[in-house]
């Protein structure tokens, strides 16, 4: 009966990855307020994604910048959700994560 038991929390695991992956999607998509078209007009940056280098790590600071501004309580839950997902599911680049805190939510 205890294998049972650790088997069925095992299972738990890929359905908790799908459940969190669209939870961030959701709040990364749906929910995400709008900004001015002239902030983004021409850019690159309208796209969120995690960062995987230095430029996309720039790109990342500067949309959440603009989004501080005049939504900081969306880039407090958007950015300790992806804190938490990358860290619960052993994601590598949390310290991508760390240094655009650094960068947006220094003065928040």
């Amino acid at each position: 009966m205890g294998k049972w038991k650790d088997c069925s929390r095992l299972a738990c695991v890929p359905a908790l990855f799908c459940i969190y992956t669209a939870y961030l999607y959701t709040l990364a998509t749906v929910y995400r307020p709008a900004i001015a078209e002239n902030q983004l007009k021409g850019s690159k940056n309208a796209e969120m994604r995690f960062p995987t280098s230095l430029a996309d790590l720039n790109q990342l600071a500067s949309l959440l910048k603009a989004f501080k501004d005049d939504h900081p309580g969306y880039v407090f839950v958007l950015f300790c959700s992806a804190y938490v997902y990358k860290q619960c599911f052993a994601i590598p680049g949390s310290v991508f994560m760390v240094r655009a805190a650094a960068a947006v939510l220094a003065l928040l």
